[in-house]
């Protein structure tokens, strides 16, 4: 497992029209411990999903650096695992054939990367499903193996970018389940973007809040609770009232000014 280091990691983009930059995401700094699943709340437009894609370096932060496992991050690579809100599965290919992408990609040969695929369908709960292809499988099993896929490299973070938005609440709460245990017994550092106070409470051992654009840091909170949540349970409403607080403390003014 390897922790995730941003120190005064900033973004600012051209604007539309070619006349300076708008500022994405303020400086920020966030440490993530070596297992701990940490998701990231805020309102539209606040840098949540830049800051993931920092960290997944696909963007190049305007000021900062960022550490993985001590180590500083220039580019993609596989020690980090990347789950899209989109499936970005491969139409042509079987459900074994998509895991084994990357693995692929990364020199493994075909028996190895057959097998290790196999080990991580398992592990989703996809066993028995290795010669379907993506259009016969439910948005949930489409996400399960994406997820299959960003681990099969073996990676040690794993960042997942609202990855149960499109699916119906029966199933994207069974899939936070999934998602907990997958994560447990993976053990991996994991970091995910939602817009869901529910889902941060009942995935993560820590939330943090960011104000709206340019993102910053409004709050954090440690979950001390047991990981058998439910987000509507009393104990929780404290927690809940307070997340929910600081994000609609962003939204109304961005309404107010409408």
């Amino acid at each position: 497992m390897a922790g995730v280091t941003l120190s005064n990691v900033s973004k600012s983009f051209p604007k539309p029209d070619g006349k300076g930059t708008f500022v994405a995401l303020s400086p920020t700094d966030i440490e993530v411990k070596e297992g701990e699943f940490v998701c990231i709340l805020g309102p539209s437009g606040c840098g949540k999903t830049t800051l993931l894609n920092i960290v997944a370096g696909f963007e190049t932060p305007t000021t900062g650096t960022v550490l993985v496992g001590g180590k500083p991050v220039r580019k993609p690579g596989p020690e980090r695992g990347y789950v899209f809100q989109e499936y970005a599965l491969f139409p042509w290919m079987t459900i074994i054939e998509n895991v084994a992408f990357g693995l692929r990609n990364l020199g493994v040969s075909g028996a190895e990367a057959a097998t290790k695929a196999r080990d991580y369908l398992k592990l989703v709960g996809l066993s028995g499903f290795e010669q379907s292809y993506p259009n016969r499988l439910s948005g949930g099993m489409k996400q399960r193996v994406a997820i299959a896929r960003a681990l099969a490299p073996g990676p040690d973070i794993l960042l997942l970018d609202e990855p149960f938005a499109a699916l119906d609440a029966q199933t994207r709460y069974l899939m936070q389940i999934e998602l907990l245990r997958i994560q447990r017994e993976a053990r991996k550092t994991t970091i995910l973007i939602t817009h869901s106070l529910e889902e941060a409470i009942v995935l993560a051992d820590r939330v943090i809040v960011l104000s709206a654009r340019p993102g910053r840091i409004k709050l954090i909170e440690t979950i001390d609770h047991p990981h058998t949540r439910n987000p509507n349970d009393p104990s929780m409403t404290e927690l809940r009232y307070r997340l929910f607080q600081a994000i609609a403390d962003e939204i109304a003014p961005v309404g107010a000014a409408a």
